[in-house]
């Protein structure tokens, strides 16, 4: 029989992915297919330190940890956040952070009191 904290974690490690199409970074003809699945608070709470609670390095950071290929490969580094926030369209940054972001399902009280843990 499984301990608590094994079913806990097979809890999370059972959830779906997800995936959205970006035309606008695929190849002609082809849309990248942007994988992912819901971010973990170790995640979250990393996103949210290392973006000093900006917003919008929020979502760059969000679009570079979280997004895999459908072979669940990472498509950026972590370090691709910066060329992310400094150069890509924001509205597909936006969009695909937003996707991300919505398999969350929890207010900011509770990222806010998982950090301070």
């Amino acid at each position: 029989m499984a301990s608590l904290i094994e079913r806990v974690t097979a809890h999370y490690d059972a959830r779906k992915s997800f995936s959205i199409s970006v035309p606008e970074w695929g190849e002609p003809d082809k849309p990248l297919v942007v994988c992912y699945r819901a971010p973990t608070l170790a995640i979250l709470s990393k996103v949210r330190k290392d973006s000093g609670g900006d917003e919008l390095k929020m979502a760059s950071l969000l679009v570079a940890i979280c997004s895999k290929d459908e072979a669940g490969k990472n498509l950026f580094t972590p370090m691709n956040w910066r060329d992310i926030f400094d150069r890509a369209d924001p509205a597909v940054v936006q969009r695909i952070s937003t996707a991300i972001m919505a398999e969350v399902r929890f207010d900011e009280a509770a990222v806010e009191a998982a950090e301070k843990n």
